[in-house]
């Protein structure tokens, strides 16, 4: 995903608003483009593979700004997206294991590798809630007479994806 010109603008108002230099740096209509399209160029060669990097793109700059003095690079940015992206994948996936160990308790079940079970747990919610996936482990445990067995989850989620 590249990150939209629009979203540069965004960017360059809050350091116009912010640093005064950087109003002196831009004062003709003439300098703003070059820099608006040099900054294009540059965030062009980067790709950000995922959903929120335009969103990611504004916060980390705002971030950047309480933070520094001076007007932040487009490597501070950089730097300032990786970190965002990171605590987020780190949130999501202390949520996922959370509603996997929900549903573990719940189902009798336990993951013995919980980087298969992620996946497969992924993949259920793509078809189903976690209500719905509790539904079919219990049905599937029911189906095989295995109520009193503790399962392993990844397996069981794969067998109900099949």
């Amino acid at each position: 995903m590249k990150i939209k010109e629009e979203n540069i603008l965004k960017v360059f108002k809050i350091y116009c608003n912010v640093y005064q230099e950087f109003n002196k740096r831009i004062e003709d209509y003439k300098k703003m483009e070059e820099m608006i399209k040099a900054w294009k160029e540059v965030f062009e060669t980067i790709e950000f593979d995922y959903k929120k990097a335009n969103e990611d793109f504004i916060k980390a700059t705002k971030k950047r700004v309480a933070k520094n003095k001076y007007i932040p690079t487009i490597a501070e940015i950089v730097e300032e997206m990786k970190n965002i992206y990171k605590s987020r994948e780190e949130k999501e996936i202390e949520t996922k294991i959370m509603q996997i160990w929900k549903i573990e308790q719940i189902c009798d079940l336990r993951s013995g590798n919980l980087e298969k079970t992620i996946k497969n747990y992924d993949k259920l919610k793509e078809k189903y809630n976690d209500r719905e996936i509790i539904k079919q482990v219990e049905e599937y445990k029911k189906n095989k007479n295995l109520s009193f067995a503790i399962l392993a989850t990844e397996d069981i989620l794969k067998k109900i994806m099949e």
